[in-house]
């Protein structure tokens, strides 16, 4: 097929026979432009043109006939009992269909709320007790207590006011740092312990002399403060029900179209080819999409109850206190090094706070001992890990939740940098593992075969020109002003077996070509990188590449 216009051409052609402009049968051969590029090349979005003008499909977009809405009633205590709930004045409401409490789902199974790639780890970890709804009890500030279905929004916030709510504060567990030794407060009475999860390896003799004796062993001990995802677009879904044809159709704003299939049809106890799962156009998810939520599963078990097609729209103030949170870490590092500033070993101690409901079911997990090491080279590592539970919004992701290793070592890399009286570019100029070094197998076992640490951080270092901004730093200080440079590196697996996505590209009879993808866009651009890819794979132009993402009835999983 011939380029698009515009396209830019890279040389060389090809001999293709057609009979256009011959006569009957006849053969001609004409010359062709091998496969027009266009991974790397600024191409105009696919997606601009709905979105710029405003004619993308969003959950609110979503409209159907005889649809109800959803309010929740939330706590506003982090952790009390609940000593009675009155709904009457509620029910009573004109336009308010159902008010439900934890009684009401109780059908729902907590394993049925723990997303499917994380279903493995039930029989290896204790988790709490799972819930729609708060039942008997509440235990962070913003749980869902009871769910209210209206004709609109406005009636069923009305009718959330009329809930009447006895509750019996205590004292909640808030400080993650202290949630261990609290023996008397307990997120969950029922594990026992603030302890959700932890791991311990002390340093192996060898590295426990190591860090004694080493010519320079430095500690420091570094936080990472509570942060939240907060997409443009908020947490949102519209269910039908319907009990005699396809059973339940779902759209929702999500990052994982097949995983809400799964966990739908494990709360209704339907086969899974009677749920289609739609997500449109989603407005940023950066982790907080990646499974179904409580409050969606609460939507979907109230639609299969009242049969009639439901909305929730998460406001802005639910979002901030009730989705997720992430990244509370405190980081405590101790790195010995040889008289020349070399690395000899480490030894990483790791807490974490999971809150009351983590994203995932399970508490999160340690992991950041196997990948402190990251782009240097460290020989020996040891580290040790808690992770506690606590009487606020629970742990999910956000844009690589490992991210805490990078933080805690490239601030140790500038904290022991300054302790031994080097450069922090030397530092790391003296440590970073170098392309001839390649493969490299870290402390954890771990094989890097293709990178290039070394030739990154150079190239960087050239971008700044480091040695004449150092002049300038050292000339502001002496005028009083303050100028700060910092490199940080890292290292980004390239892929993991959990997180692997499928794809079925279809040649058309026009032509033309489709490619339906097992990911779900929100706002990376995949419809047009995709399309990029696979018209330089098919050598055809990328308007011809049509791309289909979020539909489980039509998309490979993923």
């Amino acid at each position: 097929m011939p380029a698009s216009a515009g396209a830019p051409d890279v040389g060389g052609s090809s001999t293709r026979e057609s009979t256009d402009g011959g006569s009957w049968g006849e053969t001609v051969s004409v010359e062709q432009p091998v496969g027009a590029r266009f991974v790397g090349q600024s191409v105009a979005r696919k997606e601009d043109r709905r979105l710029l003008t405003g004619h993308g499909t969003y959950v609110d977009d979503v409209s159907l006939p005889g649809m109800l809405h959803a309010a929740f009633v939330r706590s506003p205590f982090a952790r009390a009992r609940i000593s009675g709930i009155d709904t009457s004045e509620a029910r009573k409401l004109a336009g308010v269909h159902a008010v439900l409490t934890a009684e009401d789902l109780a059908a729902a199974r907590p394993e049925d709320l723990v997303p499917t790639m994380f279903a493995p780890m039930l029989t290896m970890v204790r988790i709490p007790p799972l819930r729609a709804l708060a039942d008997g009890d509440v235990r962070f500030a913003g749980e869902p207590v009871a769910l209210v279905v209206a004709e609109n929004r406005y009636l069923a916030e009305d009718a959330c006011e009329l809930v009447e709510v006895d509750y019996d504060p205590l004292p909640p567990v808030v400080d993650f740092e202290r949630a261990a030794e609290d023996c008397d407060n307990l997120v969950h009475p029922e594990l026992g312990t603030n302890i959700a999860s932890q791991m311990d390896s002390p340093p192996e003799p060898e590295l426990a002399e190591i860090l004694r004796s080493a010519p320079h062993v430095v500690t420091r001990t570094f936080y990472q403060g509570r942060q939240a995802p907060l997409p443009m677009e908020t947490r949102g879904l519209v269910v039908s029900w319907d009990a005699f044809g396809d059973g339940l159709r779902v759209w929702i704003s999500s990052q994982h179209s097949h995983e809400v299939r799964l966990a739908a049809a494990r709360l209704l106890c339907i086969p899974e080819h009677r749920i289609r799962v739609t997500t449109g156009d989603v407005g940023g998810g950066f982790g907080q999409k990646m499974f179904l939520a409580r409050e969606e599963a609460c939507v979907i078990l109230a639609c299969h109850h009242l049969e009639q097609p439901i909305k929730w729209i998460e406001d802005r103030q639910e979002n901030l206190i009730a989705a997720t949170h992430a990244r509370l870490d405190r980081v405590t590092v101790t790195m010995a090094l040889d008289e020349e500033g070399r690395i000899l070993g480490a030894n990483v101690d790791h807490l974490d706070d999971t809150g009351a409901f983590p994203q995932y079911g399970i508490p999160s997990g340690g992991g950041i001992g196997a990948a402190l090491g990251g782009p240097y080279r460290m020989p020996r590592i040891s580290s040790s890990h808690m992770t506690v539970w606590t009487n606020t919004c629970g742990r999910g992701a956000y844009r690589g939740p490992w991210m805490v290793e990078t933080l805690a070592r490239e601030h140790m890399m500038d904290a022991t940098a300054r302790a031994i009286g080097m450069d922090p570019l030397e530092f790391r100029r003296k440590n970073v593992i170098r392309s001839d070094e390649l493969p490299f197998k870290t402390a954890s076992g771990a094989v890097y075969e293709d990178i290039s640490a070394d030739e990154t951080l150079e190239q960087a270092a050239a971008m700044v020109d480091y040695e004449a901004f150092r002049r300038e730093q050292a000339e502001a200080r002496e005028q009083g002003r303050y100028l700060g440079v910092g490199f940080s590196l890292y290292i980004e697996p390239s892929a993991m077996p959990q997180l692997m996505q499928g794809a079925t590209v279809r040649v058309e009879p026009t032509g033309k070509v489709t490619v339906l993808l097992g990911t779900n866009s929100h706002g990376q651009s995949i419809e047009t990188t995709m399309a990029q890819v696979v018209a330089d794979e098919m050598g055809v132009a990328i308007e011809d590449v049509s791309v289909v993402q979020g539909d489980t009835s039509s998309t490979p999983f993923g």
